[in-house]
Parts: C-alpha cells; structure tokens; sequence
C-alpha cells in the first residue's frame, strides 16, 4: 500500500507521540465532545497529553468500549442523561453505568453525539455507536464508561461506519467516509461481560484500518 491506499477525502489530525508508552498507541489531538448543540463541559486539560506523558487520548480498534476518567465521563454520561428524559431508565450492567428499556420505544431518538479533533475534523457518531444492546433484552445502554487511568481511549465502537487510515511516517490519521460493506451492522452486543457485534458481523465491519508505509528509496 502507498498513496493510492489514502481516502481522497480524509479529514487528517496530527499523531502525537507519548514516550511514556508502546509507539503502537494512537494519540490525537482531541478537543472535546459535543451532545446535541451542547458542548460537553469538560476542561481542555484533560483531553490534552502533557510533557510528561500523562493524559491525552488514543484511538484503539481493540477496545470495543470508548473510556474517559471519571470525572469527564460523569460529565459526559449526565448531560447525555439530561437529553434522554424521555428514555426509560434501568438499571446499568457492569461498567455499563447508563441503560434504557426500549421494550415500547419506536421510532429510537437520541442526541447526537459528536467527537471533535483540534483543526477542525468532527465525527458525528450513528445511533449504533452510542448505544450498545444487552443480549437476549430490550436494553441499550451507553457504549462509554469510566477508567481510573489517566488518559482516554476511543474505542471501536465509535469507530464503526468510518474508514480510519494511520500514516505512521507522516504522522497523521485520516477519517475518511465509508467505503465498506454497506448496509446496517446492526448493534453491537454486550452480555455477561464480554461484547460481541449481532450475528454474522464483525465488531469492525465498517471499521477499515489502513496502515500507510512508504518505501525509503
């Protein structure tokens, strides 16, 4: 693969590099999350790598569940809370702290939640990746919960339905549209602690991960 691997229409954000950690771990330049018109208020620090390696977030397609700590995610979690009201709550599964009946809710509508990128690439995520179904039940629950670590992952369910292209050398990573199998993966699942997408899909269907190398002539 090479330059004919890159979307024509990425939206690119810098890599950043922690030497506290494995090189193989993805940190962006994250800013802030959005649900519905409201900015999430979570100060800027704490989405921010420091000098000294703590902090930041990292984009992970080995991590099904998106993590903040704790203090931003029950920032998080209560104004998406404050905009369900109308949802049906029960009580949460695991670390899944935030669920809803949905056994006579038709049509499903939620806010939208958005992650922002410093520089200006935004990704509005689909119903299925903010909500994730507990199997065998009418229960969807809010696929984010907390970590006591210091920095942030995004996890592979918000990750669904996008193209993702790593440029290692150019320390880049692209968000570019879908260009996978079409249709609706269907939501992923989640029962007796471990997550799994609905039958006959894979939890990155719509998730290509390119790696971008080029040759040293």
């Amino acid at each position: 693969m090479g330059e004919e691997a890159i979307p024509a229409r990425a939206a690119w954000v810098p890599l950043m590099y922690n030497p506290r950690t494995n090189p193989s771990f993805y940190y962006v330049d994250f800013s802030g999350i959005m649900v519905g018109q409201m900015k999430v208020p979570i100060p800027d620090k704490v989405f921010q790598l420091s000098s000294t390696g703590k902090g930041g977030v990292v984009m992970d397609t080995g991590t099904v569940i998106s993590r903040f700590p704790k203090a931003a995610y029950d920032v998080f979690r209560d104004t998406f809370i404050a905009q369900t009201s109308h949802l049906p709550r029960v009580r949460g599964i695991a670390e899944l702290d935030t669920c809803f009946n949905l056994t006579n809710v038709n049509p499903l509508v939620i806010p939208n939640v958005s992650l922002h990128f410093t520089g200006g690439p935004i990704l509005i995520l689909t119903p299925s990746s903010i909500l994730i179904k507990v199997e065998g039940s009418n229960t969807l629950c809010l696929a984010f919960a907390p970590t006591s670590s210091d920095f942030s992952i995004l996890g592979n369910i918000v990750q669904q339905k996008i193209q993702i292209t790593i440029d290692p050398r150019g320390g880049r990573i692209g968000f570019g549209p879908e260009t996978c199998a079409s249709g609706n993966p269907g939501w992923t699942k989640f029962r007796n602690g471990s997550r799994r997408q609905s039958s006959g899909n894979s939890v990155l269907l719509c998730t290509i991960l390119i790696l971008v190398y080029y040759l040293l002539v």
